[in-house]
């Protein structure tokens, strides 16, 4: 389980809200021939109709990532090495503003299982309505080896500091569809 999932910390806070600072972004469908937005503008682009990425999000809000950064250097210097390999990951990383990002979840909509192909460990931190998913991630490399027995389900509350190992299969399920809150989530690549 420590090679896949470990929560590090809780009450982390941001002084903006991820709701009120994206109530503009426009929305650019994902495709293969659409990978970024041409321009340096901040919007979202959906996956899958059920998660959205900000991108150009460093460029456009450079203070909020910054804030981001100071706070996760704190944890860096107050955790210890340890058997986890996320945390000696994490311990060792050079943290820098340029990786941080936003991840929204559309509302009622689960998160089907899939696997990061461009990350392989990353930090999730709940922001706004994180609680409202269950989320689940596979201790087995491959989507073919997914069961009952080898999954790790939690709730990243907000506030909540979780390392993953991305790479591996995950998702969540929508804990109540008939609400209409969207989730943020900060997501952090090592």
């Amino acid at each position: 389980m420590k090679d896949t999932f470990e929560k590090i910390f809780e009450n982390f806070t941001v002084s903006w809200d991820p709701e009120n600072l994206t109530k503009d972004f426009t929305v650019v469908e994902y495709s293969d021939s659409v990978l970024r937005p041409k321009n340096n503008d901040a919007c979202w682009q959906l996956y899958d109709k059920d998660v959205l990425f900000a991108r150009n999000f460093h460029i456009n809000y450079k203070q909020e990532c910054v804030e981001i950064i100071d706070k996760l250097k704190e944890l860096q210097l107050n955790l210890l090495l340890n058997d986890s390999l996320l945390i000696n990951e994490f311990k060792n990383h050079k943290l820098h503003y340029s990786k941080v990002n936003l991840l929204k979840t559309v509302p009622g909509k689960n998160i089907k299982l899939h696997k990061d192909i461009t990350r392989n460990i990353c930090i999730n931190i709940g922001l706004k309505h994180s609680n409202k998913w269950e989320s689940y991630i596979s201790i087995q490399p491959n989507m073919v080896d997914v069961n009952p027995d080898n999954i790790i389900k939690y709730i990243l509350n907000d506030g909540d500091v979780c390392l993953l190992h991305i790479n591996n299969p995950h998702g969540a399920i929508c804990l109540n569809k008939s609400e209409s809150f969207a989730r943020y989530v900060m997501t952090y690549t090592l």
